[in-house]
């Protein structure tokens, strides 16, 4: 078993203990004791009830840095596919998402932590944006960074409440409306051409070689 598996798995037994008998009224030795763990385990695994609900988040950060670090796609489908990678995870463990939420809308504290866990988000994804477009003004820069991490979350919310949204078609679009709208301000030298639209008739009995002819006529006009 995977360490990331493992740790999945204690993530759920925590939130379900939590939610069935209340955040306050749990102790670390009941977490301990459910998820089959001594007490110095699970605090040199997780430390605090509040770092347990919240555990797999530090990795998700460390896998995108690296993501971002290390790809050479476009900026535009880099900061799609990072995003995918958040969405695929809930996607992925919907019960679990579902329960955390509901345990976090029942607890200030819990809350307050989601928040704090925003802006690292959104700074991972800045000092990528930054790197792909080092002309850009900052405040453009942060504003890309924020959008993409409100366009996720804004997916993730619309799912959870319907599960029949189209989540990551909802990512692709909203993700490549927010690039598109920004690009302008993030690479103010760069000039973009006119995309080119061909539109081509022919019967529907031609053949390949007519298809073709009508094709070349069409660029020639």
């Amino acid at each position: 078993m995977t360490a990331e598996v493992d740790n999945t798995q204690v993530v759920a037994a925590v939130i379900a203990l939590l939610a069935a008998r209340g955040y306050d009224d749990v102790t670390v030795d009941d977490l301990a004791g459910a998820t089959g763990l001594s007490r110095s385990t699970f605090f040199r695994r997780f430390g605090s009830k509040d770092d347990v609900v919240f555990a797999d988040h530090d990795r998700l950060l460390t896998q995108l840095t690296e993501f971002l670090a290390q790809t050479t796609r476009e900026p535009a489908t880099a900061l799609h596919d990072a995003a995918r990678l958040f969405l695929d995870y809930h996607i992925g463990r919907r019960e679990l998402t579902v329960a955390r939420q509901d345990l976090i809308r029942a607890n200030h504290a819990l809350r307050d932590r989601e928040l704090l866990l925003i802006p690292r988000y959104e700074r991972a994804f800045a000092e990528y944006v930054a790197r792909a477009y080092p002309d850009a003004p900052g405040w453009a820069v942060s504003a890309t960074a924020a959008g993409v991490v409100a366009v996720h979350n804004s997916v993730v919310r619309s799912w959870l409440k319907d599960p029949s949204v189209d989540a990551p078609a909802e990512l692709f679009g909203q993700v490549g409306q927010l690039t598109t709208l920004f690009e302008p301000v993030l690479a103010p030298g760069v000039r973009h051409a006119p995309k080119r639209v061909l539109v081509a008739s022919f019967d529907p009995g031609a053949t390949v070689d007519e298809i073709l002819v009508a094709v070349r006529r069409d660029l020639e006009n």
